[in-house]
């Protein structure tokens, strides 16, 4: 395991995102998707990563271990002025990677930016 590197997600990870996703959500029960329902196109996480990263209320963390995407986090913002100041916090990581800190480093990232 190299150093992990923690980033805003950039459009051009689309695809590795979704390979993640895929993999993710075969390895717990925990998240909101099982694999197969990970079936939007590249086109279509370009679009989200995207509109993430232009809303200021929103964010998407990833964590790299090398070029391998090992963990993602995000707080998405609500859209409706009354509720701005509401987010959804939501963290994954890959199971090989669990109990190495990676999780609790995203959300601590996380809840600095939402400080911000």
């Amino acid at each position: 395991m190299e150093t992990i590197a923690y980033a805003t997600a950039k459009i051009n990870e689309a695809e590795p995102v979704i390979e993640y996703l895929k993999k993710v959500m075969d390895e717990t029960l925990f998240l909101r998707m099982y694999a197969d329902e990970v079936n939007f196109t590249v086109a279509e996480e370009e679009l989200f990563i995207n509109s993430m990263n232009l809303q200021d209320n929103s964010h998407l963390l990833i964590a790299k271990d090398g070029e391998k995407i090992v963990a993602i986090g995000s707080i998405q913002g609500q859209q409706l002025k009354k509720f701005r100041h509401c987010g959804e916090l939501g963290v994954s990581v890959l199971k090989e990677y669990w109990g190495k800190g990676i999780g609790k480093e995203i959300t601590s990232r996380l809840i600095i930016w939402a400080k911000e």
